[in-house]
């Protein structure tokens, strides 16, 4: 009944997801080269919490093909809802704001992407991810996808200003899933950061960190958010840029 009252219910995937993984290989040639994974944290946990960048628009398709584990994403709640839902967050953010394209180039691009990009999102796993206090919503679907061990992927970067190669904020959306996971389960759970680079074809995987350590160290969810953007942005300096 609740699905069919809300247009953005998020039902836990099947992780096997035979559709899927027919359909992707098709996609990712046009997102990216062939990507090298460099897993600098050895055996992962069995589900975390991984915090990344977004790399622009094909990230969450690159990170959903070479993340070693079945992760579910957090994405803008709006292209999980109608065609127009989605046409006017891919033309007036994802393309105009965040990606700086003209009018004319956002509208053509969002009129066609918005009759299929719907399935892409449901095929990566899309958690709708909301910016008010429908956001508990998002964590109970990200505690459902955790206790189906299964991990969760968020993109924390402020992309106002658009997708930085090293990000200036991150905001505290990850922090706040880990501490509500603690309540509801009680038992911890790890934050890993990535790092993800389509220009230079890698994805660097770093050590996962329990929450639990850094909050019984006395850091503030703000702390902890600037802690895990230094994180991400020091596997770019040490894996990519040099």
């Amino acid at each position: 009944m609740l699905a069919m009252k809300d247009k953005f219910y998020f039902k836990t995937p099947n992780k096997k997801q035979p559709f899927w993984k027919i359909f992707r290989p098709i996609l990712l040639p046009f997102a990216s080269g062939k990507i090298t994974v460099i897993n600098t944290a050895g055996e992962l946990p069995k589900k975390c919490i991984f915090v990344g960048n977004h790399e622009g628009k094909n990230g969450p398709l690159v990170y959903d093909k070479y993340l070693p584990m079945n992760c579910a994403k957090w994405g803008a709640y709006p292209m999980l809802g109608s065609y127009k839902d989605r046409f006017n967050y891919l033309k007036n953010v994802l393309y105009i704001q965040k990606l700086r394209k003209s009018k004319f180039v956002s509208t053509i691009k969002a009129f066609f992407e918005a009759f299929f990009s719907i399935f892409i999102y449901r095929g990566v796993k899309v958690i709708p991810s909301f910016p008010d206090a429908r956001i508990f919503k998002t964590f109970k679907y990200s505690l459902n996808v955790l206790n189906n061990d299964t991990s969760v992927m968020v993109y924390p970067e402020d992309s106002t200003n658009g997708y930085l190669t090293k990000p200036t904020k991150f905001l505290n959306g990850f922090v706040m899933l880990s501490n509500y996971y603690v309540k509801r389960n009680n038992e911890d759970i790890s934050i890993c950061p990535v790092y993800l680079s389509i220009k230079h074809n890698k994805v660097v995987i770093g050590k996962p960190t329990s929450y639990l350590q850094l909050k019984n160290k006395g850091l503030t969810t703000e702390e902890i958010s600037e802690e895990f953007r230094v994180k991400v942005i020091s596997l770019y300096e040490n894996y990519i840029k040099n």
